[in-house]
């Protein structure tokens, strides 16, 4: 194999399809678009988007009362943003004393 300037390579490249040189890269979590556990339930440390422990989330989510989430790898769990927004909005507008949404 002959060494090839970066330019070539680059232009080498290009004209094979899917190559990761010229693929795009497609974002595959947003901070607009996903939200973790850690920025979901308040711990005594830091205070959350709910005002409730990780097990109160978790068990919410094993009786169907909040959205479910999903695995962006093998230990990454996420919900979307605009669920869990979804679920705040309904819940504050019908009040604390009424079960949370299914």
């Amino acid at each position: 194999m002959t060494f090839k300037p970066k330019a070539a390579r680059t232009e080498i490249a290009a004209a094979i399809p899917n190559h990761p040189a010229v693929r795009p890269v497609l974002a595959v979590a947003t901070p607009s678009r996903y939200i973790r556990m850690s920025e979901l339930a308040t711990t005594p440390n830091k205070p959350g988007l709910m005002p409730v422990s990780p097990a109160t989330a978790w068990r919410w989510v094993r009786e169907g009362r909040f959205p479910k989430p999903f695995k962006l790898g093998e230990s990454v769990t996420v919900w979307d943003r605009d669920a869990v927004e979804a679920f705040i909005a309904k819940r504050s507008s019908r009040g604390a004393d009424v079960d949370p949404v299914q």
